[in-house]
């Protein structure tokens, strides 16, 4: 059985670990736009990750509640992946960005799926704002890809 507690777990494992792909490609990219709009994710990225280790450490809620659809666990492993191990000093923006979006997707639906198996209503809309953010974020990452491979220019 597996419960809110080992998503929260798994879920600050995911924000950990695209939080250091975004530091990543934040150190490694010239263009100074696109370095402050990775810093603004590592910054955002650990509010999350902060965000949930308060809910894991202050007891708050009953974490010991069953999370009955292992979908959760799925998007939320997918979500962090194997980023640690594939990011390599090789990898450009495009690659990172490219990771991110794939990430992010997987964060969105672990968010928004451990929200409608939640029973703690409070909890619940905690998670559907982190599902609404990690959507916002996939729309900002998309844009900023589509700059960096000059598929669109900055006016829009």
């Amino acid at each position: 059985m597996r419960t809110l507690k080992d998503f929260l777990k798994t879920a600050i494992q995911a924000e950990n670990c695209i939080q250091k792909l975004y530091e990543h490609g934040r150190d490694k990219v010239k263009n100074p736009a696109t370095r402050k709009f990775l810093d603004c994710l590592v910054k955002e990225e650990k509010q999350h990750q902060e965000l949930l280790a308060s809910i894991l450490q202050n007891k708050i809620y009953d974490l010991s509640l069953e999370v009955p659809n292992d979908k959760v666990f799925e998007q939320a492993e997918a979500a962090f992946g194997e980023v640690e191990e594939k990011c390599t000093e090789e990898w450009t923006v495009e690659q990172i960005l490219e990771v991110a979006l794939e990430r992010k997707y997987h964060a969105q639906k672990q968010y928004e799926l451990i929200s409608k198996n939640c029973k703690i209503p409070e909890m619940c809309e905690l998670i559907k704002q982190m599902a609404a953010e990690e959507k916002e974020h996939r729309f900002i990452i998309e844009r900023e890809y589509k700059i960096v491979t000059h598929q669109m220019g900055y006016e829009f």
